[in-house]
């Protein structure tokens, strides 16, 4: 799928140009924040994560931990980061 194509169905340069990237490279895991580009990016069978999904696997492989997990999502909170509640709930119940 062509950049171009992508770029008409979603307007931003960013995303389309991550989710091309990633339509080309197999087994590659796309990190994407933006709702519709992450739901045309599973249309299209692609692997997704967001911002929240790379602190999760920072906290679950050790590189991070609980507390400095916690400290990140506050942060990117106060910064007028969008994300919904309930991702932010659902991380805080999920991390040990």
């Amino acid at each position: 799928m062509l950049i171009n194509d992508i770029k008409a169905k979603l307007g931003g340069l960013g995303e389309s140009s991550a989710i091309a990237l990633a339509n080309e490279i197999n087994n590659s895991l796309l990190i994407i924040d933006e709702k519709r580009g992450r739901e045309f990016a599973a249309e299209l069978g692609l692997t997704i994560t967001g911002t929240v999904g790379v602190v999760r696997q920072a906290y679950e492989k050790g590189i991070i931990t609980k507390d400095e997990s916690l400290v990140i999502i506050e942060s990117l909170r106060n910064n007028d980061f969008r994300v919904s509640d309930k991702i932010i709930d659902d991380f805080k119940d999920n991390i040990g």
